[in-house]
């Protein structure tokens, strides 16, 4: 009997450990889950390659500065799973030579509208669809990051970053 008792000790031990630690789990789901609602600024817009889009004869690799646009994109994520995105978009036109003589860039900034997608997350990505396209951004504290692996030796990888605001 003592057998028998001290093996359903031991189980009914196993079992109270394995509800523990999955609520445990839950709870640390919900508590790195929790407050990812909200708006993300973009803040970073990197190229590989340095580029001199604002004409003032330095290249840089920020995209932000020498376009001057992009400052004012962002993604709201919504609590029911909907995301909304209001990213600027650029016009770029090369001209091969300007009143001076130059080769120069004109950029013009403008909003397409917003763009809605869905999205879920874990602790580690947050992951927007629309339709059956989706991408997936890296989720570290209040900050999201997405990277274009580039595959031309022009701009190579492009990085975005969007923190909470």
């Amino acid at each position: 009997m003592l057998l028998k008792t001290n093996t359903l000790a031991k189980i009914t031990l196993s079992i109270a450990i394995a509800f523990t630690m999955m609520a445990c789990e839950d709870q640390d789901d919900e508590i790195q889950n929790a407050g990812i609602e909200g708006t993300y600024k973009l803040t970073t817009f990197t190229l590989s390659a340095p580029i001199d889009y604002n004409n003032d004869g330095v290249a840089t690799t920020n995209l932000i500065e020498e376009t001057g646009c992009y400052d004012a994109s962002n993604i709201t994520l919504l609590p029911n799973g909907s995301a909304v995105f209001n990213i600027q978009s650029v016009d770029i036109d090369y001209i091969p030579e300007d009143e001076n003589g130059n080769p120069a860039t004109v950029v013009e900034c403008y909003f397409d509208g917003p763009e809605t997608a869905s999205y879920t997350s874990s602790t580690t990505l947050v992951t927007f669809s629309v339709g059956e396209e989706s991408m997936s951004f890296t989720r570290t504290g209040n900050t999201l990051t997405y990277i274009v692996e580039g595959d031309d030796s022009f701009f190579g990888d492009v990085v975005l970053v969007f923190e909470k605001q």
